[in-house]
Parts: C-alpha cells; sequence; structure tokens
C-alpha cells in the first residue's frame, strides 16, 4: 500500500469510525502495529490505553499481542496503571509465547527460566522496576529474578536496602498519572495563585524547583512576561540542606515568562524550565542570584 494512501486512510477511519475502534480495540491496536505505516492509529490507540490501559491489559485478546505492540504499551511514559501489575501481566504473556512451562511453578527448572527470559528479553528493559514497592519486589519478582539481569537486581535491593547508594542499574522515569506535556501543565495549573514547581533529577536524586506567586497562562502571541519580586528557584542536593541553594530573579520584568502552550513553567527570562519535551529542563544561571 502507498504511505500516502494509508495515511488517508487512518484518518478517515478515525474520524469517522470512532465509536467503531474503541468497541473493537484489541483487535484495532493488534492491526496497527502488522503495518509500520498505521502511525495514526497507533496514536489514537495509545491514547486512550494510556488514560484506560485495562481497556487492552485486561482484555481476552491480550496474550495474542504482538511483541512490538507490547513494547510500545510498555514504553508508554502516561500509561496510568501500577507498575507491579504491568509486571503480572508481561509475565502471564511471556508464559503464553513460552511453550512447555510446567504448570506448577516450584517445579520450574533452570532451562524453563531461561526460556521465559528468552521470550520476554525485549520486554524486561521497559519495566520501571523502581516504582516497585518493596513488598511487590520481593512478592513478585524475586520468584521470577533468574529472568532478570543481574544489575537489574541487585540494582533492586541496593534501592530496598540502601537507597541513598548509587547504583549500576538503568532507572527508567516513572509513568505519569497526567502525561508530562505542556498542555497537561496548563489544562492543570493555569489561572492558579501561588504554586511550586518540583523537578527530580532522576541520575543524582538531587530536587529542584521554583516558586511562581502569580498565575500561569499562556502567552498573548506566545511570549510575554510577568513581573514580580518575589519568585524565586532552589535546589536541594540530595537531601543535605547545607547545600541547597536559592536563586532569586534579578530582572523582576521578566521573572515569569509566559509561552506557547507545548511550553511547561519556566522562570526568568528562559532561566529554569520545560521545554516542548516536559521531560528535559534547563537552566541559565546568569539570570538568577
Amino acid at each position: 500500500m502507498f504511505p500516502e494512501l494509508v495515511d488517508h486512510f487512518q484518518h478517515i477511519l478515525i474520524d469517522n469510525s470512532a465509536s467503531w475502534l474503541r468497541l473493537n480495540f484489541s483487535r484495532v491496536y493488534q492491526i496497527s502495529f502488522q503495518n509500520e505505516n498505521f502511525i495514526g492509529l497507533q496514536k489514537f490507540c495509545n491514547d486512550i490505553i494510556a488514560k484506560h490501559p485495562r481497556i487492552i491489559f485486561d482484555s481476552n485478546e491480550f496474550n495474542n499481542l504482538q511483541e512490538n505492540a507490547l513494547i510500545s504499551l510498555l514504553k508508554n511514559d502516561d500509561l496510568q496503571m501500577n507498575e507491579s501489575e504491568i509486571w503480572d501481566k508481561v509475565i502471564l504473556w511471556g508464559k503464553s509465547k513460552t511453550p512447555n512451562l510446567p504448570p506448577k511453578f516450584k517445579e520450574w527448572t533452570d532451562d524453563n527460566f531461561k526460556s521465559l527470559k528468552t521470550t520476554l528479553h525485549n520486554c524486561l528493559p521497559h519495566i520501571r522496576y523502581f516504582q516497585i514497592s518493596g513488598e511487590d519486589v520481593i512478592k513478585k519478582i524475586k520468584p521470577y529474578r533468574n529472568i532478570l539481569g543481574e544489575n537489574t537486581w541487585d540494582g533492586m535491593m541496593s534501592k530496598l536496602v540502601a537507597p541513598n547508594l548509587s547504583i549500576t542499574s538503568l532507572i527508567l522515569p516513572p509513568r505519569s498519572r497526567d502525561g508530562f506535556t505542556g498542555e497537561t501543565f496548563h489544562r492543570l495549573c493555569d489561572n492558579i495563585p501561588g504554586t511550586v514547581v518540583v523537578v527530580k533529577i532522576n541520575s543524582t536524586n538531587e530536587i529542584l524547583g521554583g516558586y511562581n506567586p502569580l498565575i500561569w497562562k499562556v502567552g498573548n502571541n506566545n511570549y510575554e512576561y510577568a513581573t514580580t519580586a518575589d519568585s524565586f528557584i532552589f535546589s536541594l542536593k540530595n537531601g543535605n540542606l547545607n547545600e541547597s541553594i536559592l536563586s532569586r530573579v534579578t530582572r523582576t520584568s521578566k521573572a515569569i515568562p509566559y509561552f506557547n502552550s507545548s511550553q511547561g513553567p519556566w522562570f526568568g527570562n528562559s532561566g529554569f524550565g520545560s521545554n516542548d519535551d516536559a521531560k528535559r529542563w534547563v537552566s541559565f544561571k546568569w539570570l538568577w542570584i
């Protein structure tokens, strides 16, 4: 099929048959991953799954998902579902795709675990292990620790026993209940005075943030500023208050920028804030003291 025709067909289907797509969601989701050109259909499905994950995770068709469809689910940062439940579903999917596993878990051999590990090889890296409670780590993950990489299991144990120690495991960001987009920020926070923005740096656990005594809004012509001398930004160094930093704005006439709706919160003349990718924050020190 020509990509242009596929794209046109997807738009017609989404615009005119959204109700039918929802009624046949599981099947539609699987079909959307059978062709790399079905990007529009995939996005339509992923937007629904982010807010209503059980529509697919609890579906009778879940175990029939193709691997690339499951991986797309696991990569979704906005998935509103407990991570330990996601783990449970991934294990069930893996078992259904792995032949000759004993029905009784206590009868599993090393070869059985190796087979399951092979089945889930491309899925396991997308689990947010460090967002799973200690109780669920012991109850749900420990029995399957043989399918994990050594660094992953050791990292989880280190975080439980000594949470302040650095680890070598890759820590994926937590999933967001509301999403990370600028549009989401403005929908939830605009026109509310006196707000505090808090950001945790994943690699260092440093806490950054800022205080806006005014409101947030989308700027006129996508670009304007509000004046205040009371806003500030701060840094908390790994819980050590003696190393904490509080910085006040020097150019009060440009204390709070109002940019377009895709931008998250900003402090100062582009001094500290989030751009179109709300998980990436930047800071320019010369605008603050």
